[in-house]
This record gives C-alpha cells, sequence and structure tokens, in this order.
C-alpha cells in the first residue's frame, strides 16, 4: 500500500509527532509511506503565508532531527497533481492541508483528514474556514476524540472515525512510586496563547513561595519570564522527559483549549496527578477527584486550590495517580496503531 501524508511543516509538536509514530508503525509493517511538506504554504483561508514558505523551502528542509523518522520525507512545490505522487491513501494532516489535499484526482488514492483539534487562530477568526474542511465530499476523516466527532457530525452530517492517542510501552512507569516530601510539578511550558501558560506560572509561584516546591518546566524555547529557581529543560529527550515526570508528583495543565494534550497522558502514564481544565483528553476520559483534578469551567483559583489540596494530603494524591495511571493503561500506542492501520485497509 502506498501512503502519502501532507504536513504543513516540520516544526516540532505533538500533533506531528503523533502522525509520524502512525507512519513510522507502517512502514514497518511494509507500507511504502511518503511525508510531504508544501514549499508553497497555503492557509486554511486559502491565503499563502510567506514566512511559513520561507521556512519549508530554505530554512527546515526535510531533515527532522527531533523524531527518528523510518519513511521518506520530501518538499512539494505545492500539493498539487503535478507534486505528488500516486498512492492508494493520501492523508491530509490538519485544516490547512485538507482543500488541497480534496483537490488531488482520484489516482493519489483516498483521502483522509486527520483531525487532531479545532486549531483556531488566535482570534478565532479561521473557525468558519475550518469547519468548511470537514464537508469536502471526497475526505474521509479520523478524529483523535469523540469531542470532534460529535462536533463534525454536527457541521456536516459526517462520521468520523476515531483514533485515540495511545502511550508507547516504554513511557509507563514501571514499579511503586513514592511521594517526594518536598513535592515536585511539572508543567509544558508552551506560552501559545490556548496553553494557559501565564496563569499556570502564577499558580506554580504562589505555591513554591508558600510550600517551598520543585517546579519543572520544559519547552521548545526558554523565555525571560520563567522566574528564578524553577528548573527550565529546553527540548529535552524523550527519555529525559520521562524522567522528568517519573520524579513529579503533580502536573499542572492550564490549557484552555487542546486537541488531545499529550502532557495529560504522558504524565499519567508516569503516576502524575494531573490537575487542569476539562479540555482535550480530560474532557475525553477524566473523572474529576478520581482520575484528575478538573476544573470545569475553567477556574484558574480553582486550579490552585485543587493543586494545594493534593500537596497537603499524600493520600488523596497517590489515589489520582493511582486512578490516572490505571486510565491510560488501557490505552496501549499498539493498539491505536492496529485501529488506525484496520481502517486504512478496509478503506482501499
Amino acid at each position: 500500500m502506498k501512503i502519502n501524508i501532507v504536513i504543513p511543516t516540520i516544526l516540532m509538536g505533538g500533533g506531528l509527532r503523533v502522525i509520524f509514530q502512525y507512519a513510522n508503525d507502517w512502514v514497518k509493517r511494509g507500507e511504502d509511506v511518503v511525508v510531504y511538506v508544501p514549499m508553497i504554504y497555503e492557509d486554511v483561508d486559502r491565503k499563502k503565508k510567506l514566512r511559513t514558505s520561507i521556512g519549508n523551502t530554505f530554512k527546515r528542509g526535510t531533515k527532522i532531527d527531533w523524531f527518528p523518522c523510518d519513511f521518506c520525507v520530501k518538499k512539494a512545490v505545492a500539493i498539487s497533481d503535478l507534486f505528488i505522487r500516486n498512492a492508494d491513501i493520501t492523508i491530509a494532516v490538519g485544516p490547512s492541508s485538507a482543500r488541497s489535499v480534496s483537490c488531488l484526482n482520484a489516482r493519489k488514492g483516498k483521502k483522509i483528514l486527520f483531525v487532531q483539534g479545532h486549531e483556531l487562530n488566535e482570534q478565532g477568526t479561521n473557525l468558519v474556514d475550518i469547519d468548511r474542511t470537514y464537508s469536502y465530499e471526497n475526505m474521509n476523516i479520523v478524529a483523535i476524540t469523540n469531542y470532534m466527532k460529535d462536533y463534525i457530525y454536527k457541521c456536516t452530517g459526517k462520521n468520523a472515525k476515531v483514533v485515540w492517542n495511545g502511550v508507547p510501552d516504554e513511557e509507563y512507569y514501571v514499579g511503586e512510586k513514592k511521594v517526594n516530601e518536598t513535592k515536585a510539578i511539572i508543567m509544558l511550558a508552551n506560552f501559545s496563547h490556548y496553553k494557559g501558560e501565564y496563569e499556570g506560572l502564577n499558580i506554580l509561584k504562589k505555591l513554591k513561595e508558600k510550600y517551598g516546591i520543585r517546579c519543572i518546566l520544559y519547552g521548545l524555547n526558554d523565555d525571560p519570564i520563567i522566574p528564578v529557581g524553577f528548573e527550565f529543560y529546553k527540548q529535552p529527550s524523550r527519555e529525559k522527559l520521562m524522567q522528568l515526570y517519573s520524579e513529579a508528583d503533580i502536573c499542572l495543565f492550564p490549557s484552555v483549549e487542546e486537541g488531545w494534550g499529550l502532557v495529560v497522558t504522558e504524565a499519567m502514564a508516569n503516576k502524575c496527578a494531573v490537575v487542569g481544565n476539562a479540555t482535550g483528553c480530560l474532557r475525553e476520559f477524566g473523572k474529576h477527584a478520581f482520575n484528575a483534578m478538573i476544573t470545569n469551567p475553567l477556574d484558574y483559583e480553582k486550579m490552585l486550590d485543587y493543586v494545594e489540596q493534593l500537596i497537603l494530603d499524600d493520600e488523596l494524591l497517590k489515589y489520582i495517580q493511582k486512578n490516572g495511571y490505571e486510565t491510560v493503561k488501557e490505552m496501549n500506542q499498539q493498539k491505536s496503531m492496529n485501529e488506525f492501520y484496520e481502517y486504512l485497509c478496509d478503506l482501499v
């Protein structure tokens, strides 16, 4: 089976990590996978984006340093019949790739839109354009949450296939986890508009001042807003990241909106108690005061209170850690791999 995957860019991100993991799995199964990166980048509103196009063409190339790729990565001048090979399946990753892929001829195979969230801009002005991508008649849809499946159905009447993001075997914590005397809290330091990290930092600063907690941050780039005394790890390896999770008691998830939020399942798999907003996968399987401490609706004062409860109550902390771990233990990545692959086979 020949599988084409069209991505907007090769910049590091959780969404790309997910599709790359699937691509590696398909290669291991003997399939022929090619990932295409457009040199001329067109956003969901059909406007050409000069900065991204320059980055894709001249700066980043096709070498992906942050992920071990078993598949071929190629530049395409544009996502068109001229530059994309014939295949059995062509997958558009995200809304910006959807229109171009939907316009490809039948020789490019069955078309799939891989939906990982709303992917709104900061102003929320592109929602209509994004919603339109779900309605392309020749596009099958795979979504990562039932929330997005229901949303797409309301928009278009189309049924999406749901495949949850799984956790790799090697990223589960093994053995009993001891609670730290001085509690350690981990948080992703991503200051995008929807991540809520400024509010998260304020929570951590208050808790550090009051309880002397250990604050562990990680992300793509350091930021001067990160306070002195906070640990920051720039682009840690997967092994290092899992080590940091294993050292933490609590994971703070202050996002306003997420498609999934890999932070949550990674933290739960490493027996961290998650405190966060009811979005992404917490909206999917989170149960407040059982497998996570969840604000719904979003309330950062409550989030602060929930973290403080866990700091002061070791039994509650261990209860949330245990139930979070048991929840994601059922979400083995190979199960998701098999489900997506079977869907592709049935499609062709």
